[in-house]
C-alpha cells in the first residue's frame, strides 16, 4: 500500500494513531509481515521461489 494508518500503543499504554506514507509505510508493512510470519520470500511468485531454491541448493552443496 502506499498509504496505512496504524493505531498503536507506545511504551506507557497510550493509544496513538497514524497515517504513515513512503518509506515509514514500508518500513511499518515490512515489521507486521514479519509479526506475521511472512518473509521476503513469501512474496516472491512460484517461479520465482523455485529459481531461488535451486540457487540455495547449489550454495549450500558447495558449502559442504
Amino acid at each position: 500500500a502506499k498509504e496505512i494508518e496504524v493505531t498503536y500503543y507506545d511504551k506507557y499504554g497510550k493509544l496513538h494513531e497514524l497515517t504513515a506514507t513512503g518509506l515509514l509505510c514500508n518500513a511499518i508493512q515490512h515489521e507486521i509481515d514479519h509479526l506475521d510470519g511472512i518473509t521476503f520470500y513469501d512474496h516472491l511468485s512460484p517461479l520465482k521461489q523455485q529459481l531461488l531454491r535451486k540457487k540455495l541448493e547449489k550454495i549450500r552443496k558447495r558449502a559442504l
